[in-house]
C-alpha cells in the first residue's frame, strides 16, 4: 500500500509536508501542493478515511469516540428542525442512519456555506482543511455558485433530483416509474379519461419525468401546468376537469384532494408522493429515507475505491416507489430510523 512517507520520498520533503498539502492545510506553497498531489496520482496514493478520523481526533486531544466526517451541502439545521417530516429532513435522516452504521458522522456545512456568501473558493478550502473527502449534496441554497468548488478533491454523491451537477452521481427517486403506477392504478378502477394536474415548477424539478411518464401513458390528454401556486385553484382545476372530460387526476399536491373534494362529481384521485397526504388517499410511498441511505451507501463505497472528482456523465440511481392504496399505511423499507433529537450545528472538540 502507498503512504504518505512514499509520496515525501519521491519529492524529497517531509511526511509533514505531504500531510498538510493532501490537506490543503496554509503552509504549503502552490507549486509543492501541486507536485504532491500530482505524485499522489502516479502512485496510486489513497487515504484511508477511518485513519484520518483517527489522527485528527488524537491531534485535538479527544478520545475516539467519533468516526470520519462526511459533509452535508443541503438544507441547514434551522431548516430541517422546523420541518422534520419534510423530504429533505428524511434524505438527511437515511443518511446519518447509512453512515453511522459504518463508522462516518454526517455534519451539515450549509450553514458555514451561507455565512461565507457562497464563496465556492472558500468552501473548497474549509472542507480541504477539515479533512473533508465525501460528501453530500441535497437541495441547496446556492445553486450557481456551488458548481465552481473545487469536486477534484472530493467524492460527492447528489441526493434527490432538486440539485445538479453534471457529472456526478445521484439518487433520486424514479419519477417516471411512480408516475406509471399512478396512471395504472385508476385505470384498473375503471377511470378512462385521466388528466396531470401540478405546479410548473414541481414538475421541472424532476426534470419533466413526471410529464414524459403522463404523456406516454395518455397521449390524448394534455397535462394542465400551471405555472404560479395560486394557479392550484379550484376553479382551475374545475375548468380542467370540464374542458377535457375528465373522471381522474394525478397530482403531487396534498392541497388538491380538499379542491377535488368540493367538486361534484368528485373526479378520481392518485398522489405522486405522500408527503402531507391524507392516509385516505391512493398514493406514492417514495420513501425518502431510502433514498438518502442509498446515497450514502455508495458515497462510502466510493471513498473506499479513493474515487475523486466528476464522472465524464452523470450517473443516476433510481429508486421506484410503492403504490398505497386508500387507508394504507406509509412502510419503512431497508432504513432504519434513529429517535429524532433536534440537529445542530457540530463543534470542533
Amino acid at each position: 500500500m502507498i503512504t504518505q512517507k512514499d509520496i515525501a520520498k519521491k519529492l524529497g520533503i517531509s511526511v509533514m509536508t505531504v500531510s498538510r498539502a493532501l490537506r490543503g492545510q496554509a503552509g504549503v506553497s502552490a507549486n509543492v501542493r501541486d507536485q504532491v498531489l500530482a505524485a499522489a496520482r502516479e502512485l496510486g496514493y489513497a487515504s484511508n478515511p477511518y485513519v484520518q478520523g483517527f489522527v485528527q481526533i488524537r491531534q485535538r486531544r479527544g478520545e475516539v469516540s467519533e468516526g470520519p466526517v462526511v459533509a452535508w451541502l443541503g438544507p441547514g439545521f434551522d431548516y430541517l428542525n422546523r420541518f422534520p417530516e419534510h423530504t429533505f429532513a428524511h434524505y438527511y435522516e437515511g443518511a446519518e442512519v447509512a453512515l453511522a452504521a459504518r463508522g462516518f458522522r454526517l455534519e451539515s456545512f450549509q450553514e458555514m456555506f451561507k455565512k461565507s456568501g457562497y464563496n465556492a473558493n472558500a468552501m473548497t478550502r474549509v472542507l480541504r482543511s477539515r479533512g473533508i473527502d465525501g460528501i453530500l449534496l441535497g437541495p441547496y441554497d446556492g445553486m450557481q455558485e456551488i458548481h465552481q468548488i473545487d469536486w477534484s478533491f472530493f467524492t460527492v454523491v447528489q441526493v434527490g433530483r432538486s440539485c445538479f451537477v453534471p457529472g456526478m452521481k445521484r439518487v433520486a427517486s424514479d419519477h417516471f416509474h411512480n408516475m406509471l403506477l399512478c396512471v395504472d392504478y385508476l385505470q384498473t378502477r375503471g377511470f378512462r379519461r385521466i388528466g396531470y394536474f401540478e405546479h410548473q415548477t414541481h414538475n421541472l424539478r424532476n426534470e419533466g419525468r413526471w410529464e414524459a411518464a403522463f404523456r406516454y401513458r395518455c397521449p390524448k390528454i394534455p397535462p394542465c401546468l400551471v405555472e404560479t401556486q395560486l394557479g392550484l385553484s379550484a376553479a382551475r382545476l374545475a375548468a380542467y376537469v370540464k374542458k377535457h372530460r375528465l373522471d381522474a387526476v394525478v397530482t403531487a399536491h396534498a392541497s388538491v384532494w380538499d379542491l377535488r373534494n368540493a367538486m361534484r362529481p368528485s373526479p378520481g384521485i392518485a398522489f405522486l408522493q405522500e408527503d402531507s397526504v391524507t392516509a385516505e388517499a391512493p398514493r406514492i410511498e417514495v420513501n425518502h429515507r431510502l433514498i438518502g441511505a442509498s446515497a450514502a451507501q455508495i458515497l462510502m463505497d466510493d471513498l473506499y475505491a479513493n474515487r475523486r472528482g466528476l464522472y465524464p456523465q452523470t450517473i443516476t440511481h433510481s429508486i421506484q416507489g410503492v403504490f398505497l392504496k386508500p387507508g394504507a399505511l406509509v412502510q419503512e423499507r431497508e432504513t432504519e430510523t434513529i429517535p429524532r433529537q433536534p440537529r445542530s450545528a457540530s463543534r470542533r472538540r
